[in-house]
């Protein structure tokens, strides 16, 4: 693989997990929004509970306002998990482009080991020419 074409898919990679990395920050804060509005909904429900009807009301219109904050609560609820289970696959999503860009990372790194090291070996190489050859031109 050439030098351009590594960093190229190193800097890919980078800007993937940036993307998860943004993704799980979003979720996180849907999910933290959902939670507060089923607490909310919690509280709204349980002053309606505990509130006596008025006396201008009907016993079945008080009811059904509690059934319908009940409803409300259970959805709140349902949104909660929901976004939960959004922010598990989005971590999910999110360990897997680390993975991989440490592992093209870990390749580049290797990749310039090993260039070093071929580099190394030319230079002796050129040495070792440099001093058989005036060996020979002195032993004439």
């Amino acid at each position: 693989m050439s030098r351009a074409r590594i960093d190229t898919v190193v800097r890919v990679r980078r800007l993937q997990e940036r993307v998860a990395q943004a993704r799980v920050h979003r979720e996180r804060r849907e999910v933290a929004e959902h939670e507060q509005r089923e607490a909310h909904t919690e509280a709204r429900l349980g002053d309606l509970a505990a509130a006596p009807p008025r006396a201008a009301e009907k016993l079945r219109d008080h009811r059904s306002r509690v059934e319908g904050g009940v409803r409300e609560y259970l959805q709140a609820g349902l949104d909660v998990e929901v976004a939960r289970g959004r922010l598990d696959q989005s971590l999910a999503d999110w360990t897997v482009t680390a993975r991989r860009r440490d592992g093209v990372e870990r390749l580049d790194e290797r990749m310039r080991i090993a260039a070093t090291l071929d580099e190394q070996r030319r230079a002796a190489t050129e040495l070792d020419d440099l001093v058989v050859t005036r060996w020979k031109h002195n032993e004439r």
